[in-house]
């Protein structure tokens, strides 16, 4: 389970790498919405103009990799909340 465990780490640190690295993401909201979503925050939650987070992103390849990372983290989570 560890390895498991060591093995989603490092990919959704590639992927965070992927996001820097694009230069049209401001590193800042990046952190941000990353840090929200590694505590649960839901990317699908609409707002009052019947907006999500994910919906505001105007990149397809940040958005795929914002759901993608999102995504590890929810296993990652769930592995590691079924562990203790």
């Amino acid at each position: 389970m560890m390895m498991m465990m060591m093995m989603i780490l490092m990919m959704m640190m590639q992927i965070y790498q992927q996001l820097t690295s694009m230069s049209n993401v401001s590193s800042q909201w990046l952190a941000i919405g990353c840090f929200l979503v590694s505590n649960g925050a839901d990317m699908h939650h609409k707002n009052h103009n019947n907006k999500s987070p994910v919906d505001e992103v105007a990149d397809t390849r940040t958005r795929d990799l914002l759901q993608t990372f999102a995504k590890y983290i929810s296993i990652f989570l769930y592995i590691n909340i079924t562990n203790r």
